[in-house]
């Protein structure tokens, strides 16, 4: 199948070879994931110029190969984004790695990857004044607020972790296996959605932007669904309460945006509210496509260049600040 992948991001493919791509991505959630991996590496290397020399510019066929055998990316240390105690990405992913190396312009090389062993790190800790991502081996991305900290509860299992402080959580999907966030005030359980939680003592502030989220504590469970807070003060599990407008809630993130399986349609509200631009789905049925992916401090085209092409559609942008989007042609 990489040669097909290859013949769309080079945009040769012919309908034939989009229908068979289509059906190939859509038979099993690895083949989608494996193929926005590919687009992200893909849409990285269009970008070098911009992002800064790069010691090293992969063929095509390199991108396809990385991605397939999931190497290591290392980041150099940037300023405004210093590593604190704890701090270590080279373990980080590809594709976490591609979309972030956009999002801080740094040049990038690759090494062989040390096992998690060599590494020996489980902890990430954020200093005053300081936000970070952290992109974990399932595809889940988390953004820490200033001051916080997220541990890795078993070296196999990123699946379990606590927090301490502030974070924003863009949970991967895994049926066989949730999701867990431990606290001092309560536990978090999902299977694949995004929200906020705020975590300070025996006190939390959950809010969900979307899916459905399990929080437990006192011994009491209670779901906290889309556009809905859920909260514990002093240990003791409160009633959810309806919110009108959960992304004025979630402000303190500033020009970040993560999606995982979203709806296209959703993806374009938020692309609007954050840049403040109009987007038209000429297609009802495009917004049903969903997106995987996260950008940082990006540009409303690099973000719409990166969302357009993991969803396979063509974004088209007007005088007027609206976009229209598509169904691509292939040639």
């Amino acid at each position: 199948m990489d040669h097909l992948i290859l013949k769309s991001l080079q945009n040769e493919a012919t309908e034939e070879d989009a229908q068979a791509l289509a059906a190939w991505r859509s038979a099993a959630v690895e083949n989608e994931s494996y193929y926005q991996e590919c687009v992200r590496a893909w849409m990285l290397a269009q970008v070098g110029e911009e992002v800064g020399t790069p010691t090293w510019r992969p063929s095509a066929n390199e991108i396809l190969g990385l991605a397939r055998r999931r190497r290591v990316v290392e980041l150099p240390v940037a300023s405004g984004h210093r590593p604190t105690r704890g701090w270590l990405w080279s373990f980080v992913g590809l594709t976490a790695a591609a979309a972030l190396l956009v999002a801080i312009g740094l040049a990038w090389r690759m090494k062989a990857p040390p096992s998690r062993g060599d590494v020996g790190i489980n902890e990430f800790v954020t200093a005053r004044m300081e936000k970070a991502i952290v992109s974990l081996k399932d595809g889940t991305v988390v953004r820490l607020a200033p001051e916080s900290r997220l541990r890795l509860n078993g070296a196999e299992n990123e699946r379990e972790v606590s927090l301490t402080g502030h974070g924003y959580f863009a949970v991967a999907h895994r049926e066989d296996k949730p999701f867990r966030i431990h606290t001092n005030a309560g536990v978090v359980t999902v299977l694949g959605t995004r929200f906020d939680l705020d975590v300070e003592g025996d006190d939390l502030k959950l809010i969900v932007v979307e899916g459905r989220v399990v929080l437990a504590a006192a011994g009491s469970r209670v779901p906290v669904n889309a556009g809905e807070v859920g909260q514990v003060r002093a240990g003791a599990l409160l009633p959810t309460i309806r919110v009108p407008n959960v992304p004025d809630l979630v402000n303190w993130l500033g020009n970040f945006l993560a999606f995982q399986n979203t709806p296209l349609s959703e993806v374009a509200r938020e692309i609007e509210r954050q840049y403040g631009i109009r987007i038209i789905i000429a297609d009802p049925t495009l917004g049903q496509r969903t997106v995987t992916t996260w950008l940082a401090d990006r540009s409303v085209e690099e973000v719409l260049q990166v969302v357009c092409a993991v969803a396979f559609v063509d974004c088209k942008t007007h005088r007027d600040r609206t976009v229209t989007i598509r169904q691509r042609h292939a040639r």
